[in-house]
């Protein structure tokens, strides 16, 4: 494959959307701008989420090998984890969890950077 069948491959976008929104999200807790920011945080994060589960389960499966699909729904999973554990840390004001939960959540977006260009470079390959 090359660089212009990447471009016209809709997972590309789709998982650079996921890359995009989830970076908007951690925007928004490192300027606590706007006045509501948590709400926009909450709402980035989650959109990620589901559009990073949309991609693997519609277009992925067509697309890549079983092993890098492995990978991609374990980051997924774990991006979930980050997800629930900043929803529990909130909820009990538990800072230990809190500091995990940012923690966690910044190793796991440069994970999913780190996969999607192993994911570019599988498909140039290809």
């Amino acid at each position: 494959m090359d660089i212009i069948g990447l471009l016209t491959f809709p997972f590309f976008y789709l998982m650079v959307s996921v890359l995009i929104l989830l970076l908007i999200g951690i925007m928004f807790v490192l300027t606590h701008k706007p006045e509501n920011w948590f709400f926009f945080h909450k709402l980035f994060m989650g959109l990620g989420l589901i559009t990073g589960l949309i991609g693997i389960i519609i277009l992925g499966v067509l697309s890549f090998s079983l092993l890098y699909l492995i990978f991609a729904l374990i980051t997924i999973i774990l991006l979930l984890f980050s997800i629930m554990g900043g929803f529990i840390a909130n909820k009990q004001q538990d800072k230990k969890l809190r500091s995990f939960h940012i923690w966690f959540g910044r190793i796991m977006y440069f994970v999913a950077i780190i996969l999607l260009i192993i994911g570019i470079i599988t498909y140039l390959l290809k």
